[in-house]
């Protein structure tokens, strides 16, 4: 297994604000006709994805069924790692929201897309209908650029910003080591609206949301260190209070214990 790897990425100065990145994939391992499988491992963020063609397949480990995925969806809330098969020359973009970003583009309930691949035509019916064709009718990346962020700038709601950006600021600036009774106090919210507000406006629960930046922050060290990084010292700076805790936590995020992870990485 491998990971898929952007063959070129842009960002939107007039929605920095919003949107981390544009990035083009495709499949440039294959040397003959067939699929490759691809990790995924959720982050937290809202994607809005456009494929080529409808011939990619997922399998999310929540179920463990290869589901055909649409063209264009939104989707990227995972509670759990999930794989890819994409075949030769088929080409995805994936427009990355930031944090908390996506509220800011759809006025329904956030929670209501955990582990869901929503089709675009389902949230923004006509425009999203018109959106693909415009993407399909070129070949050129800057002006598929142009063409995604003149639809996402005409679907942003300026609303006033919420309570709720705030806290997840301090889970991403503290990488998910919070205490979640400060994190309410700080909201000036009861727990029940904290908690409500969360789930509706991030998509997951504060608690599971910090898990998941946790356990990036853990996969952005174990990355950079390629094996070097001992994992006692990971769970004692990443405020576990024994391994059993820390091997829970990352492989029901990953899928994969952090041994085996490592493993499959150097592989």
């Amino acid at each position: 297994m491998q990971k898929l790897y952007a063959s070129q990425s842009y960002q939107l100065p007039q929605l920095k604000q919003y949107i981390d990145s544009v990035s083009f994939y495709c499949n440039q391992h294959h040397s003959d006709s067939h699929a490759l499988l691809f990790d995924g491992c959720p982050e937290g963020v809202f994607e809005l994805i456009f494929q080529s063609d409808d011939m990619v397949w997922q399998k999310d480990s929540c179920d463990g069924i290869w589901q055909q995925r649409e063209e264009a969806f939104v989707g990227g809330l995972h509670q759990q790692s999930y794989q890819l098969k994409l075949p030769p020359e088929t080409e995805i973009i994936s427009v990355r929201f930031k944090h908390g970003a996506f509220k800011y583009f759809f006025s329904g309930r956030l929670n209501d897309f955990v582990n869901q691949k929503v089709p675009i035509t389902e949230l923004w019916s006509q425009a999203g209908k018109q959106l693909q064709m415009k993407l399909k009718s070129q070949v050129n990346q800057i002006q598929k650029l142009q063409i995604i962020a003149a639809f996402i700038e005409s679907q942003l709601n300026t609303q006033q910003h919420s309570v709720i950006d705030q806290s997840v600021r301090s889970i991403l600036n503290c990488k998910g080591m919070i205490d979640m009774e400060s994190l309410e106090r700080q909201s000036f919210l009861s727990t029940a609206q904290f908690r409500k507000r969360f789930r509706e406006e991030v998509g997951l629960s504060p608690k599971k949301y910090a898990k998941v930046i946790k356990i990036n922050a853990i996969l952005n060290e174990l990355e950079q260190q390629k094996g070097q990084k001992n994992l006692t010292d990971l769970v004692y700076a990443y405020d576990y209070f024994d391994q059993s805790h820390f091997i829970r936590d990352f492989r029901s995020v990953v899928g994969k214990t952090p041994t085996q992870y490592e493993k499959s990485a150097l592989s």
